[in-house]
This record gives C-alpha cells, sequence and structure tokens, in this order.
C-alpha cells in the first residue's frame, strides 16, 4: 500500500487532487495494517476460547476513548488526514491491547478452555 499508493489511486481516480488526498490516506493506513490484522483475529480467537467480555470492551473503549476523540481534535486542523490518522492510531492501540489480552494468557482460564482439556 505504501509504494504503490499513486499507481493505485491513479486508477481510482483521473483528479490529481483526489488522487493525492487518496495517496497520503494509503500510507496512513500502510502503518496500521499489521496490528489492525490482530486487533481483527485476536478477538475472534478468544471469543473461541470463551473470553468474550474483555475483547468487546477493547473494542468498545478503544473506537470511544482513542478513535472518536482523536478524530475531534485531528479533523478541524488536518481533514481528511486527521480523521485517517485518528483511525490508525486506534487500530494501532487496540491490536496492542489485543496481543497483551493475548500473551498474558488468562483468557486461558475460561472454563470451556479447561473442560476441553
Amino acid at each position: 500500500m505504501w509504494l504503490l499508493a499513486p499507481q493505485v489511486m491513479a486508477i481510482l481516480s483521473s483528479d490529481s487532487a483526489v488522487s493525492a488526498l487518496g495517496c497520503s490516506v494509503l500510507r496512513i493506513e500502510a502503518f496500521a495494517e499489521p496490528l489492525y490484522g490482530a486487533a481483527m483475529v485476536i478477538p475472534g480467537g478468544l471469543r473461541g476460547a470463551g473470553d468474550t467480555v474483555v475483547p468487546s470492551l477493547i473494542n468498545l473503549g478503544s473506537m470511544w476513548v482513542i478513535r472518536i476523540p482523536l478524530m475531534v481534535l485531528l479533523a478541524p486542523r488536518l481533514g481528511l488526514v486527521g480523521i485517517w490518522s485518528a483511525m490508525c492510531i486506534e487500530l494501532n492501540a487496540r491490536g496492542c491491547l489485543m496481543l497483551a489480552r493475548l500473551f498474558r494468557g488468562k483468557w486461558l482460564n475460561r472454563s470451556s478452555v479447561t473442560e476441553a482439556h
């Protein structure tokens, strides 16, 4: 996404202003992708292990405590780039929180996991 952002945007729009803004947004989002993957996959695994409440609270909390306030602060100053920057920051934070939950192993104490063994 980082390297090919100009080519992708050239396919999507012939307007140079739109392409430039879209290229900026794609490059911002490229920084969120690795931890966004963790934020999407780990909660599913935790739910499968019976740990449903904490991942749900992390998802809800990160959105309302990080993403929305950052958007309110950054959007008036940076426009679309501020909105995507806020989303990138929140997705990275959520991914880190999910990784922390996974590696702490508290989900191993859930009844569905212990009953299966």
